[in-house]
């Protein structure tokens, strides 16, 4: 590792005298020049910058010289370089094996000369805020394995050719665009069977035939542990329910996001199926007025709901089906450790349980929220109360965060006098 500060000579001879270095992080601090001798390290596998309490980043002329001089390089992790642009002498580089330009916020592309890199294994673009879209021949990289664009949101589609990269192993982010012609299309996920981890699905508001989420097979990707499903886009369906049961996951699902759906049901038949889920979050589903049976997900740990319309929470939210449970005994979200509320605006009640129910849960055949830690409540101005079994032991005794904010009614409704023994309480109102 190299440092490399501001006002300070920079000790070239320890450079030479290790000029068979094969791996280096160079560290620039306090708006330090770059370092050119490192241009004389051309035995260089590994190259990582860093830039350190500075405004400085690298420029095109330092990028070409890098790409000139270090062309035995296999890793290049530019990460918060704030470069600019990439000069199209990157395709010297035809060692390359992995690529970092995460963070770079002011980059705009790429050049189609990145594509000559081909024995590039993975390329890594997160959070390239004005990145608007990826080089047009990228099927050259036939070895790419891992294709990372998360939180790029100004890239509105993927080339086509993604679709013959068939042995990728990790896509974050998907993009079903409107002309499915020229761009990559959600039916073409169907080639993906080896994809695994975290997956993201943009502008699934785009599609306009059921049969194309299907053909996608999201529920035969069985190693994808993360998938989020955002319905942004332009196209008006008639049918936002029936897709969404369309876009079945794999039951091994650990975590699953939903956002801007457009339904009025968040209740697809694949939902219970979900016996490894550990995290939901559905975020900006306006039309949907009712909350399915959560309660029945035996694995679910954490539970966040935003933005949503629903006017009314009941016992169906708790999985609680008198029917079934008269005879036997029934957890309701066993595992639950953290439930979050945010602007729900027009949430009026979340009714409290029957005498029926009250009987059950003190005979203990129906147990509900037994690992309760956090419970959060953020902007739902129309709120008037909370269930009794909420605020009252069991629950209470081992809750360790209640947080009520911006929810005006509900904060004088809670008696705060026998809540102060939680170790984090804070009800009024707050900014977030």
């Amino acid at each position: 590792m190299i440092e490399v500060l501001k006002d300070t000579e920079f000790n070239g001879n320890s450079l030479h005298a290790d000029a068979n270095v094969r791996h280096l992080t160079l560290t620039i601090e306090n708006d330090a020049s770059f370092p050119i001798l490192i241009y004389d390290l051309n035995k260089l596998r590994t190259l990582i910058i860093q830039f350190v309490r500075c405004e400085s980043s690298l420029t095109v002329v330092e990028l070409e010289s890098i790409f000139d001089h270090l062309t035995c390089l296999r890793t290049l992790n530019l990460r918060h370089c704030d470069i600019k642009e990439v000069p199209s002498s990157i395709n010297r580089l035809v060692h390359l094996r992995l690529l970092d330009l995460s963070g770079n916020k002011n980059l705009e592309k790429l050049p189609e000369n990145l594509c000559d890199c081909y024995n590039l294994q993975a390329l890594i673009l997160k959070w390239c805020r004005k990145l608007v879209k990826l080089p047009k021949m990228i099927e050259k990289l036939i070895n790419l394995m891992y294709l990372d664009i998360e939180g790029s949101y100004e890239i509105k589609y993927l080339p086509k050719g993604i679709g013959n990269l068939w042995h990728l192993r990790e896509l974050t982010v998907v993009i079903a665009s409107v002309n499915e012609s020229e761009t990559f299309s959600i039916v073409e996920m169907e080639k993906f069977k080896n994809l695994r981890g975290r997956l993201e699905i943009r502008g699934l508001g785009n599609v306009r035939k059921l049969e194309e989420a299907r053909k996608a097979q999201l529920k035969k990707k069985k190693s994808v542990t993360e998938l989020s499903l955002s319905f942004d886009g332009d196209h008006v369906q008639e049918d936002k329910d029936e897709l969404l049961e369309a876009l079945e996951p794999p039951s091994d699902l650990e975590i699953l996001s939903i956002y801007k759906f457009k339904g009025k049901t968040l209740f697809p038949s694949w939902m219970m199926k979900l016996n490894l889920l550990r995290k939901l979050v559905i975020n900006n589903s306006k039309n949907c007025e009712e909350l399915p049976p959560l309660g029945k997900l035996l694995c679910l740990e954490e539970l966040c709901l935003r933005r949503m319309r629903v006017k009314r929470v009941g016992v169906k939210f708790m999985g609680i089906e008198k029917e079934k449970e008269a005879s036997t005994s029934f957890l309701s979200f066993p595992k639950l450790k953290i439930l979050q509320f945010w602007s729900c605006w027009e949430w009026e009640e979340w009714d409290d349980i029957d005498e029926w129910l009250m009987k059950r849960i003190n005979n203990k055949t129906i147990t509900i929220m037994p690992s309760l830690q956090e419970l959060r409540f953020y902007r739902c101005p129309k709120l008037k109360t909370l269930p009794y079994h909420l605020l009252s032991p069991p629950i209470t005794t081992r809750l360790q965060v209640l947080d009520i904010l911006n929810c005006p009614i509900l904060e004088q409704e809670v008696q705060k006098d026998k809540l102060s023994h939680m170790p984090y309480l804070r009800i009024g109102r707050g900014t977030f």
